[in-house]
């Protein structure tokens, strides 16, 4: 492998010019030698292509665009498989449009994917709108009660993570994939639509024999408000949220753990959302759609089964059909 192996760099873009734009910006000011930049629109409204052309046309390899939002793992695949296919990447970085790289941030995650052998590395990801404050450095999963936690959220960084190691999982805000992971288990996985995908993607990962590592050199800062400040968190999403959940551990779950969880989310998930939110926020929709999204993931086979939000289920139900595999499998 070259010193400087080519990264193809996807950024999607949904309804978010302003953010795609600045994140590309800091892009060009990497320090990085060897970068093929990719953006996808994911279906936005009239103008978004035009303004993202217009500001940063000169510092895009490729711009595609899709017919119809077809969610965050469906609208990557295709800029990856642009990368690998068509520039012949030995690296993909997927990264959300609201975050900003450091000018050494790319070079740090290629440098740790080398130093240990990893198949996908996340940086220390903070926040844009308060820099000393860790939005991410990691997750860690709770197979056992049905959860996960995004390490250091929130906190202040202090150093507390600031050695590498082996995570879990890392957030899709950012992540550095090798090329030989997607050859080996395929693109990310389209039946969500949105929520859990990356955390799915890098368990196929590890299961695959795949090094999954946190590599805090590397500092990427994130603007977690920017798309749910544009459409709002709604409830559809919170349904949507429960039931990838249920359909993520149903998946990777023995059967013991399975119980467990049973009893984990009926024992305390369930009672801590019903007092949270019916006792003192009286949302009492909110807690429905708890209900709702436990309720698909259970009934539907992984996968399957109408969007919660109706208004997207026909775009959802073409994504989970979108190929996750490259060309050449």
């Amino acid at each position: 492998m070259s010193p400087s192996p080519t990264v193809g760099v996807v950024v999607l873009n949904w309804n978010g010019a302003e953010d795609t734009c600045r994140c590309l910006d800091s892009i060009d000011d990497s320090q990085y030698p060897n970068l093929r930049v990719i953006v996808v629109d994911n279906g936005s409204r009239a103008g978004q292509v035009e303004t993202i052309r217009q500001r940063n046309g000169d510092d895009i390899d490729r711009l595609i665009r899709n017919e119809e939002n077809v969610g965050y793992a469906a609208g990557n695949n295709v800029g990856i498989r642009h990368a690998i296919e068509d520039f012949d990447c030995e690296y993909v970085l997927v990264l959300n449009n609201d975050t900003v790289v450091q000018p050494d941030s790319i070079g740090e995650l290629v440098r740790g994917a080398q130093r240990r052998s990893a198949g996908i590395v996340g940086p220390k990801i903070r926040s844009l709108e308060d820099r000393s404050q860790i939005s991410e450095a990691g997750g860690t999963l709770y197979p056992w009660i049905a959860q996960h936690r995004l390490r250091g959220k929130g906190e202040e960084d202090t150093g507390q993570y600031d050695e590498p190691e082996r995570v879990d999982f890392v957030s899709g805000a950012c992540m550095l994939v090798r090329r030989d992971v997607f050859e080996s288990i395929g693109l990310i996985p389209t039946f969500y639509f949105l929520q859990w995908e990356d955390i799915d993607f890098c368990t196929a990962a590890d299961r695959g024999g795949y090094d999954i590592v946190y590599w805090p050199d590397a500092v990427v800062y994130h603007d977690t408000n920017s798309s749910f400040e544009r459409e709002g968190v709604t409830y559809p999403m919170v349904a949507r949220g429960f039931r990838n959940r249920i359909w993520y551990f149903r998946r990777y779950s023995s059967r013991m753990t399975k119980l467990l969880q049973f009893f984990a989310v009926s024992a305390v998930t369930l009672p801590v959302h019903f007092l949270y939110y019916c006792v003192f926020k009286r949302d009492a929709r909110y807690l429905l759609r708890v209900f709702c999204g436990i309720y698909l993931g259970l009934i539907n086979d992984i996968g399957e089964g109408p969007d919660p939000d109706p208004e997207l289920n026909d775009v959802a139900e073409k994504a989970k059909h979108t190929p996750t595999c490259l060309s050449s499998k």
